[in-house]
């Protein structure tokens, strides 16, 4: 079952995208859309995080309730 757009999630894996672009395992994102162009197909979600529009696979995330 696919979480809906919208979704507050916390974030499981930590990413440094450049000097000044971090996303910290257990910082917070919202779910903006799903992987649906071909390129991007193995994707599960693109997440919203710190400024920053990532594409993450299931396992990466977790809902917040």
């Amino acid at each position: 079952m696919k979480a809906e757009i919208g979704s507050l999630v916390t974030i499981k894996v930590d990413f440094q995208l450049s000097r000044d672009m971090v996303i910290s395992e257990g910082d917070y994102g919202i779910i903006i859309g799903y992987a649906e162009e071909e390129s991007c197909a193995v994707f599960d979600y693109l997440v919203v995080c710190n400024g920053i529009e990532i594409y993450l696979f299931n396992y990466e995330i977790e809902l917040v309730n």
